[in-house]
């Protein structure tokens, strides 16, 4: 599964705030659905949300912190 967490810019925001959780990694189009659409009229927001889906970035949209990155639940 596939999870995207957020983190806002606050001093006691816990790492793991979960927004979303998907199956399988989600399109592109899925996950700008988070954000407004893909691609976005601004083309930074559609730069960090290719950054984000890549899996190797955490990135600042807003004054919220996202990450998507892969989680395993025990049975």
């Amino acid at each position: 599964m596939i999870a995207l967490y957020s983190i806002e810019n606050d001093y006691n925001q816990p790492p793991n705030n979960l927004v979303a959780l998907f199956k399988s990694k989600p399109s592109l189009e899925k996950l700008g659905s988070y954000f407004g659409g893909f691609p976005s009229s601004d083309d930074s927001r559609t730069l960090d949300i290719v950054k984000l889906w890549s899996m190797d970035h955490e990135v600042r949209i807003g004054n919220t912190d996202y990450r998507l990155e892969e989680v395993d639940f025990a049975d």
